[in-house]
């Protein structure tokens, strides 16, 4: 059975890389320190570019009916039974329909050790 072949390449996998995972877990568990983007200050370098692709792009009609445009042609993607395009689709629109959210609120993880 192709189950019990799926388990035990699985199985010699895991005893094979134990210690690649081990590290990999202990690097992503050891960060120090978890901070938000915020908005910059009017005076940074690039203010300008991020006030016209934020502001004015992703918090205004074009972002929102972009992100309203691709829930619908990843809804209507899927109901032709293409679900692996229609599913991304649909996710990427309401993300980016509520883009302005998602990146304030995106954390990042900084500081290994």
């Amino acid at each position: 059975m192709k189950t019990k072949e799926t388990i035990s390449k699985s199985k010699s996998f895991l005893q094979r890389n134990q210690g690649t995972i081990a590290i990999g877990s202990v690097l992503m568990l050891a960060s120090l320190d978890a901070s938000a983007w915020t908005t910059p200050p009017t005076t940074a370098l690039f203010y300008d570019a991020y006030d016209i692709t934020v502001n004015k792009f992703l918090k205004g009609a074009p972002g929102f009916i972009a992100g309203g445009a691709l829930v619908v042609s990843g809804i209507v993607t899927a109901a032709k039974a293409n679900y692996n395009v229609g599913i991304p689709l649909a996710v990427a629109g309401g993300v980016l329909a509520n883009a302005d959210s998602v990146i304030t609120s995106m954390g990042i993880s900084i500081g290994l050790i």
